[in-house]
């Protein structure tokens, strides 16, 4: 009876803790990469932290690095590129709604070997600019433009989610616990 008690409590915790709903979601637009040449196309994922999806929401200008850029990964010509807060050296983002959204990241460039090619994608028009690979202390490899597709989402898990889940599983390995020691009592 203590123990079940314990565990009643523990979830009321848990729930008064986890609060309302604060979930983020990790929102994601297609970027196509065409440019005048084979090695010059391709695409990748730009995503972005928002607090909802973009509907009607005003993304306001801000620059990057910042909470808001998550990650860019993608592949040019067979090169890859996988750009975070921690290997952009500057750039932004701003939007209206989920109809337009524009985008600037220019991967920095320290830390990386000669001849190595690093990304910078450039504002244009709503959905659309240009971009530029070129390589450190070397000559430019490609260049041309992209388009930004609409975007999609995957919610991120809410606090009281992960409370509920790990007590649960608490719950469920207290029981087995328990009759396996009943067992062996009798």
């Amino acid at each position: 009876m203590k123990n079940t008690k314990l565990m009643v409590g523990a979830l009321l915790a848990a729930l008064i803790i986890g609060g309302p709903a604060q979930a983020s979601v990790l929102v994601s637009y297609t970027l196509t990469f065409t440019g005048s040449s084979p090695s010059d196309q391709g695409s990748g994922t730009l995503v972005l932290n928002l607090p909802s999806f973009p509907d009607n929401q005003t993304i306001n200008f801000t620059s990057l690095p910042n909470s808001i850029f998550s990650s860019f990964s993608g592949t040019i010509g067979g090169v890859n590129f996988n750009l975070t807060d921690l290997n952009i050296s500057g750039g932004g983002v701003q939007g209206t709604g989920s109809s337009s959204i524009d985008v600037a990241i220019t991967e920095s460039t320290a830390g990386l070997s000669n001849n190595t090619a690093f990304l910078q994608i450039n504002n244009g028009a709503a959905n659309a600019g240009n971009f530029e690979i070129h390589e450190v202390n070397a000559s430019d490899l490609g260049s041309g433009t992209y388009t930004i597709g609409a975007p999609f989402m995957a919610p991120v898990p809410e606090p009281s989610t992960w409370a509920m889940m790990i007590l649960g599983l608490l719950a469920v390995g207290l029981i087995g616990y328990r009759r396996k020691r009943q067992l062996h009592l009798a």
